[in-house]
């Protein structure tokens, strides 16, 4: 096959002069383009219309990011005659930088990103096809940049000030996508794309995965265990026997009460049956007994199973999202004060000044003093009240959850920062490091290489904690695969319980052998021991 390619000459300017306008926006300064296409088609083409596009990389859930913005430059250019080995057809845009830079870090606070595409149109026809670059994208950089595109552990693109292609190709060793930043001097090859590559966050995870592949780079598969219902669960919890799991299944998006079902399935032969309806019904809860409570509209609810027929729901007078101990006698929640709801009195044990943090395994209170001014960590048994045992400052602010070993708990917080996660800057959300209270002496479990790490909200257990481990492959949050990590609070390893496309509900089981992950393909069960 000859190889034919034509060239385009674009224009990319922003002002006539750089600099901010009365937004705060920066105005960069023109740029040109020079892209050659790929076999073209063999027929005559009358005209190019190119599309550069503002990619936001930060400030946007998980859900819709990446997201193209507005189109900075969209027109449509004849030029005659056209050759098709030598076409050049020049551009000039007269948009200029909609959205504002992510954060202000050394990592990408001055860096701006643009995708390029072209469709090319015959004589009388629509469009004959979409072309744009493979792996590339157009960077504007205020200032000199060291950007991290998947991590603070992770490979590094110096940028100049100005603009420049930011080029992923195949490494040299199989398994490896290399990065760099290139000129814009140098002449970007654009390749046929199907035409009906919608311009979203789905086509550039399409993009982004494809490149990856195509470098022999694996993507690692999810490995949630044994499925028991094919059911999605909002959230989860064991029954006390360990031999079934209560659930709640996810709102239909058209009901105005947005009731949902109570359901319970058994793990011996997965029968379902639905116990309750709940308006607005959120955040199960049960304790060592094995009473149940679900958040409702405006309250907290006590499920009342019944041995044949519907179960009935009871109102507990605190907010929907109190917090019940494991012991099931004490419910926390803020109001204005931490308030320690006692179950069976059904009236306040006490109010602090603080903010909760966590119960125990043993159903002690932790929280965040704010008695004085200096913000402290206490820990308060409701059973027998008295004097907190008073832990002094520690992480303050920083801390995530709590951990219980057999010698007291233990503060776990993410360390390093990353810039680009979200347009405040991600502090303190990547790897694991564990805090002994009593002594101030801390240990680094997991560093930066583990990935984003969110600690597992769940009822206390002693002796490990889990957390979900994010890390991508790809641009803009893609290509991304999360780990469920079992972290040992003995020794402080960490082990991989199971892989996911995403982060998903878990429970722990009574007997902390077992959890129940709760994803869109259905309810699995998985061992926790080796």
């Amino acid at each position: 096959m000859v190889r034919k390619a034509f060239f385009i000459l674009v224009v990319f300017q922003g002002a006539c002069t750089a600099g901010p306008d009365q937004l705060g926006y920066y105005r960069g300064p023109a740029v040109v383009l020079s892209a050659s296409f790929a076999d073209p088609p063999a027929s005559e083409i009358r005209a190019a219309l190119v599309d550069i596009n503002q990619v936001n990389y930060c400030n946007l859930t998980e859900d819709s990011q990446p997201n193209v913005e507005e189109v900075l430059f969209e027109e449509e250019k004849e030029a005659a005659p056209f050759v098709a080995e030598n076409l050049q057809v020049e551009f000039l845009a007269a948009g200029y930088m909609q959205q504002p830079p992510c954060g202000q870090s050394s990592y990408s606070g001055s860096l701006r990103f643009f995708e390029v595409d072209s469709v090319l149109e015959q004589p009388g026809l629509p469009f004959v096809g979409h072309w744009a670059p493979i792996g590339y994208y157009v960077v504007y950089a205020t200032s000199a940049t060291t950007f991290s595109p998947l991590g603070p552990a992770g490979p590094t693109v110096d940028f100049p000030r100005g603009y420049s292609w930011l080029r992923r190709t195949c490494g040299t060793a199989t398994g490896v996508v290399a990065m760099d930043a290139v000129s814009t001097s140098e002449t970007v090859e654009f390749h046929y794309l199907p035409d009906d590559l919608p311009q979203d966050r789905r086509a550039i995870e399409l993009s982004e995965r494809n490149l990856v592949e195509s470098c022999g780079v694996t993507v690692p598969a999810d490995d949630l265990g044994s499925r028991i219902s094919f059911d999605r669960a909002q959230s989860l919890v064991w029954a006390a026997d360990g031999a079934s799991l209560y659930y709640l299944p996810p709102a239909d998006a058209t009901d105005p009460t947005q009731s949902v079902g109570l359901r319970q399935v058994r793990l011996a032969d997965s029968a379902t049956s639905e116990l309750a309806v709940i308006p607005s019904g959120q955040g199960l809860q049960i304790d060592v007994a094995g009473q149940l409570y679900v958040g409702s509209t405006d309250n907290l609810m006590r499920v009342v199973l019944a041995a044949s027929g519907p179960a009935s729901l009871v109102a507990v007078p605190v907010p929907a999202n109190a917090v019940l101990s494991p012991d099931g006698r004490w419910l926390a929640y803020t109001h204005q004060e931490l308030h320690v709801w006692d179950v069976q009195a059904a009236a306040d044990r006490t109010t602090i000044n603080g903010s909760f943090l966590a119960w125990s395994p043993d159903s002690a209170l932790a929280y965040r003093s704010l008695a004085t001014d200096a913000e402290t960590f206490d820990v308060l048994s409701p059973a027998v009240l008295g004097e907190p045992k008073i832990y002094g400052s520690t992480y303050g602010e920083e801390v995530e959850t709590v951990g219980w070993n057999t010698d007291g708990p233990l503060l776990a917080r993410s360390p390093f920062d990353w810039s680009i996660e979200n347009y405040v800057a991600c502090q303190a959300c990547f790897g694991l490091s564990l805090q002994d209270p009593s002594t101030g002496a801390q240990r680094q479990v997991l560093d930066a290489s583990a990935g984003k790490i969110d600690i597992v909200s769940a009822p206390p257990v002693l002796g490990f904690m889990l957390v979900w481990a994010r890390t991508c492959l790809g641009l803009y949050n893609t290509v991304c695969s999360y780990s469920l990590l079992r972290v040992d609070l003995t020794d402080g390893t960490a082990r991989p319980v199971a892989v996911a496309a995403h982060e998903y509900p878990v429970a722990v089981s009574p007997d902390n052998q077992r959890i129940a992950i709760a994803s869109p393909t259905g309810i699995y069960v998985k061992s926790l021991v080796q």
